[in-house]
């Protein structure tokens, strides 16, 4: 069984590392966005030409 130090650190490693991607998920979801919406107002622009 580990120490109770190595448990902490490991649960802290792990922690870091699932905020360190769900932060990546939301970046790629925000550009993702961004994207759709600049499509959408480009579509518009066109079709009110």
């Amino acid at each position: 069984m580990m120490p109770t130090e190595q448990l902490i650190a490991a649960q802290k490693s792990q922690l870091e590392t699932i905020f360190a991607l769900s932060n990546k998920a939301v970046e790629g979801l925000e550009q993702f966005l961004a994207l759709n919406i600049g499509a959408l107002k480009s579509s518009k622009q066109d079709t009110t030409r």
